[in-house]
């Protein structure tokens, strides 16, 4: 599994916890059972989504503060769950990690393109100038 697969599988894992209300335990599961894992030990790349989702859950309150700080004419409750869950996701990796800013923005795009974009993108264009704004305005509180 690569890095953009274990994001997936964390993207799945934050909507099913959203959507469900499900803890995170069972959600990884639930994602695992979706992408056919076969072997039932936690692998690196396992281990590297496991870590993305409890980051995302122990820091929910905060990343949320973030994303609505920087919604313009727009609401948290009124993105899709999906696209939440990918929001949250690469809000959590450029506060919490040191994974380059253009990488994780390029990650949260074409995940978006997979799982939430109609035939329009305009899913994937809004999830970019979101997440380019909030880059922008976490390089300038550092």
């Amino acid at each position: 599994m690569t890095r953009y697969e274990s994001r997936v599988k964390a993207a799945q894992t934050l909507y099913q916890i959203d959507i469900a209300k499900a803890d995170a335990l069972s959600a990884f599961q639930y994602a695992e059972w979706l992408n056919n894992q076969e072997d039932e030990k936690m692998d690196e790349r396992d281990l590297f989504a496991w870590q993305l989702i409890d980051g995302v859950v122990s820091h929910l309150d905060e990343i949320d503060a973030v994303i609505t700080a920087n919604l313009v004419h727009w609401t948290l409750s009124r993105m899709s769950y999906m696209d939440r869950a990918i929001i949250r996701l690469a809000v959590y990796e450029m506060m919490h990690t040191n994974v380059p800013t253009q990488v994780i923005i390029n990650e949260a795009i074409e995940i978006t393109k997979a799982y939430t974009d109609l035939d329009d993108g305009a899913s994937s264009k809004f999830n970019n100038k979101l997440l380019d704004t909030i880059a922008k305005v976490l390089s300038i509180d550092e």
